[in-house]
């Protein structure tokens, strides 16, 4: 198997587990919407930035990161040279 089908694999088998565990930190902030008050003013703003996030987090985690990985292991033609991720 080539290094980009291993890196797709391994995004893909961990893909489920990643967003489980992004719906559960997401599922801890769902009760401030329903505040009122002062509570509701102070949570809520908190809540919506966690989101972001963690959605934006689950989202690069998905698609940059595999392409990044990919891109610095791949090797150079050259012998005798280390990988610029080594450096």
């Amino acid at each position: 198997m080539s290094r980009a089908m291993a890196v797709v694999e391994a995004c893909r088998k961990t893909a489920i587990p990643r967003l489980l565990a992004m719906l559960c930190v997401l599922s801890v902030f769902v009760p401030s919407f329903f505040m009122a008050g002062v509570a509701r003013q102070l949570f809520v703003p908190l809540s919506i930035a966690v989101g972001f996030a963690m959605i934006s987090s689950y989202v690069l985690s998905t698609t940059l990161v595999p392409v990044l990985a990919t891109w610095m292991m791949r090797e150079k033609k050259e012998a005798g040279k280390t990988p610029r991720w080594r450096e």
